[in-house]
């Protein structure tokens, strides 16, 4: 299972963005407002990627193998059984590409496979 950050590394992850913003003040002074949305916008892609990652690796969904509180299925209702664990790539709304580890769950009565949501 994918290691979670610690709060330091939170910490240090926002110290490097605020540096970078930091950077982009002082190298342009004359900057608009648009240049600088975008140069926050920038700066932050990052940080909201790994912040979205840890949340979904935090679920207690993330890994249920073994667990009594298991997602059900979408179709019938009935408790998805474990069926290993992949890594999935997704994109985020900010066109970042996260890589996050989970339990993919099958139907025990219909077939159905999924990643639970969270």
């Amino acid at each position: 299972m994918v290691r979670r950050k610690t709060r330091e590394e939170w910490w240090n992850e926002a110290q490097q963005v605020l540096n970078q913003l930091e950077a982009f003040n002082t190298a342009h002074p004359h900057a608009t407002w648009a240049e600088i949305e975008s140069a926050v916008d920038g700066a932050l892609a990052g940080l909201r990627r790994d912040l979205l990652a840890d949340s979904v690796q935090g679920h207690p969904w993330s890994d249920f193998r073994g667990s009594e509180d298991r997602p059900t299925c979408p179709h019938c209702g009935t408790a998805l059984r474990a069926d290993g664990q992949y890594v999935r790539r997704v994109r985020t709304q900010g066109d970042e590409d996260v890589a996050i580890e989970r339990t993919r769950g099958r139907c025990p009565v219909c077939g159905t496979g999924l990643f639970p949501p969270g």
